[in-house]
C-alpha cells in the first residue's frame, strides 16, 4: 500500500525523520534492513504485543525496525505496528508493510511522494477525520469508541491505507466528530468546470424558494402546457444526469410554477410538486442538502393540495433520502419512507402511484441497511409492486420516477448488498442483471460504480477501474461527483506503482478530483 510519510508518522506518534531513518537504517551488518529484490533475510525479528520490548529480546542483526531504543524506550517503528494492527502478522510485517506503501525520502519539490502524487495532493475521507479530530482535540481512541469502530481501523483510515466505503461508517464518524457528511466528503465538484454552470444558478433557486417565486421578473409566465413540458424536460436532464444543462433552468421552472398556483389548479399544483421534487433531488445529488431540504418541504406542501397520490409518494421518498445523509437520522429517515409505503400501497392504482410508492418502498430497504438491519421484506415488497406496473393505467399526474421497475430493485439489491460489504453477493447479483435494461444516464452509471465498489472490495483493482469507467461514460458528471468514487479512485492510486499513476487511474483521479490537476 502506500500513503504519506506524515500520515504514518503521526499515527506511530514520531516524526517523518525518525520513521525513514527507520525503514532505511542499516543493521548490525552495515546492510540495509529491508532485504535485496533478490534475497531474504537471514535473519528477522517480529515484535509482538505483550511481549518483552527490552534490548535484549532482538537478535543483534535485526535492524531498527526490530529493536527498541536504548533505556527500555519504544522505537517509533514499534508504535507504528500497533496503530496498524501489525504485531501478530507475518514475520517482519511491518518491515514487509512499508515496503508495499512505496514510502520516499521526498522528491525534487521537497515533498513526500507516494505513487504519483505529494502530500499536499491528496484527498481523501480519513484525511478530514484526521483533521477535524484534531481541531475538536480528540484522540484516536476516544473518536474510535464513539464511532464504535477499533483504533487500529481508524488508524488506517486516517493515513489513507483503507478507504472509508460505508455509508454507515462515514455516518457514524461524522456522528462523533459532530460534522456533517459534507465535511468528509468534500464539495469539490463545486469548483468543476463541468458542473459549475448548476452550481452557479443555486442563488437564484434559494431566493424561489425562499420567496415562492414572489421575484422582480419581466419574463411572460408559462402556460400550464408550456410547463408541463418544461417540467418533464428537466426530469429527463436530471436523470440523464446533466446537471450543467439542468441547473439555469430550475429558477425560472420554480417561479413559473408557483405564479400558476394562483389560480388554485390542482394541476398547478402537481407540476409545482413535481418541480420542487426536481430541483430538491437535483440539489442533494450536487452536495446542496440544506437547501434541498427546503425543495422537498415545498413539494410535500404542493402535492398536498394536487389529487393523486404519486407527488405525496415522490415528496416523501426524497424527505428519507435526506434524513439519510444526516448523523443521527437515520430512524428518522426508515420511518419517512417505510411509514409512506405501508400507508399508500394499498391505494396505489396508476402508474405513477405504482413508481413513486415503490421507490419509497425501495429507500426503506436501503435505510434498513444502512441501520444494520434487513432489507430483504421490503426488497420483496418493492418488487410485487413493480410486477404490478404493466396492467396500471398511466394516470394523470406528471409526478412520475420512470426508472421504477424490476431492473431498478435488483440495482437497489445490489447497492444493498455493497453497503454490507458482500461483495460476492452484489457480483452475483450484477451477473443476472442486464444494464442494458436500466435508464440510460444516472441509473446506468450507478450499476457499473456499485460493480466497481464490489470488486475493489476483493482487491481486483483492475476490474474496479474498467467498471468506473464504464459508470464515468454513462453520466460523467454524476460519476465524477460522487464521494464514493473519489474515496474508491485515491485508494487504488495510493496502492498503485508510480508508473501507474499516469494511466487511466490517474487520468480518472484527476477528473474526479482526487489530485490536483
Amino acid at each position: 500500500m502506500s500513503t504519506t510519510v506524515g500520515a504514518v508518522a503521526g499515527m506511530a506518534g514520531t516524526s517523518v525523520s525518525a520513521l525513514n531513518s527507520a525503514r532505511y537504517s542499516p543493521g548490525a551488518t552495515g546492510q540495509p534492513s529491508s532485504p535485496t529484490k533478490d534475497q531474504e533475510p537471514s535473519s528477522c525479528w517480529r515484535y509482538r504485543p505483550g511481549a518483552s520490548t527490552g534490548s535484549t529480546t532482538a537478535p543483534p542483526s535485526a535492524g531498527l525496525l526490530g529493536r527498541t531504543h536504548r533505556r527500555g524506550h519504544r522505537h517509533p517503528a514499534v508504535g507504528l505496528a500497533l496503530e496498524l494492527g501489525l504485531g501478530e502478522a507475518e514475520p517482519c510485517s511491518l518491515r514487509e508493510h512499508l515496503g508495499r506503501m512505496h514510502l520516499r525520502r521526498g522528491n525534487s519539490t521537497g515533498k513526500a511522494q507516494v505513487g504519483g502524487m505529494t502530500d499536499d495532493e491528496e484527498t481523501y475521507i480519513g484525511q478530514r477525520v484526521r483533521q477535524i479530530r484534531a481541531r475538536r482535540g480528540i484522540t484516536q481512541q476516544v473518536l474510535a469508541d464513539r464511532a464504535g469502530l477499533s483504533r487500529s481501523v481508524l488508524a488506517k483510515y486516517e493515513a489513507g491505507l483503507r478507504p472509508v466505503d460505508s455509508r454507515r461508517t462515514m455516518l457514524a464518524l461524522a456522528q462523533a466528530l459532530g460534522c456533517t457528511l459534507g465535511d468528509l466528503t468534500g464539495s469539490d465538484d463545486r469548483i468543476d468546470p463541468s458542473t459549475s454552470a448548476f452550481h452557479r444558478a443555486v442563488p437564484a433557486i434559494e431566493t424561489a424558494l425562499w420567496t415562492q417565486g414572489n421575484i422582480t421578473d419581466t419574463r411572460r409566465p408559462r402556460t400550464l402546457k408550456e410547463l408541463t413540458t418544461a417540467v418533464v424536460q428537466a426530469s429527463q436532464l436530471r436523470h440523464a444526469g446533466d446537471y450543467a444543462t439542468l441547473g439555469p433552468l430550475l429558477p425560472d421552472l420554480l417561479t413559473d410554477a408557483y405564479r400558476l398556483t394562483e389560480s388554485g389548479s390542482t394541476q398547478a399544483w402537481d407540476l409545482l410538486a413535481t418541480a420542487a421534487y426536481g430541483v430538491s433531488s437535483a440539489l442533494r445529488q450536487r452536495g446542496h442538502d440544506a437547501l434541498a431540504w427546503t425543495a422537498v418541504q415545498e413539494s410535500e406542501r404542493a402535492a398536498s393540495h394536487a389529487d393523486s397520490l404519486a407527488p405525496v409518494a415522490a415528496a416523501q421518498f426524497l424527505k428519507s433520502q435526506v434524513l439519510a445523509a444526516r448523523p443521527g437520522a437515520l430512524a428518522a429517515s426508515l420511518s419517512v419512507a417505510s411509514g409512506t409505503a405501508d400507508r399508500l400501497t394499498p391505494e396505489a392504482a396508476t402508474r405513477g402511484e405504482l413508481e413513486t410508492v415503490g421507490m419509497a418502498r425501495l429507500q426503506a430497504g436501503f435505510a434498513e441497511t444502512l441501520a444494520g438491519g434487513d432489507a430483504q421484506p421490503h426488497l420483496e415488497e418493492a418488487a410485487e409492486l413493480a410486477s404490478r406496473l404493466n396492467d396500471a393505467q398511466p394516470g394523470h399526474s406528471t409526478a412520475r420516477n420512470r426508472t421504477f421497475g424490476p431492473a431498478n430493485v435488483a440495482l437497489w439489491q445490489l447497492s444493498s448488498a455493497v453497503e454490507r460489504r458482500e461483495p460476492g453477493v452484489a457480483l452475483r447479483i450484477a451477473e443476472t442483471l442486464d444494464p442494458t435494461q436500466l435508464p440510460n444516464g444516472v441509473r446506468h452509471a450507478q450499476y457499473f460504480v456499485e460493480v466497481g465498489r464490489a470488486y475493489a472490495m476483493k482487491r481486483d483493482h483492475r476490474s474496479a477501474l474498467h467498471a468506473l469507467l464504464r459508470g464515468e461514460h454513462a453520466a460523467p458528471q454524476h460519476v465524477r461527483g460522487l464521494s464514493p468514487v473519489r474515496e474508491l479512485v485515491g485508494a487504488m492510486l495510493r496502492e498503485a506503482r508510480r508508473d501507474l499513476a499516469t494511466g487511466e487511474l490517474g487520468k480518472l483521479a484527476k477528473r474526479v478530483g482526487v489530485v490536483s490537476v
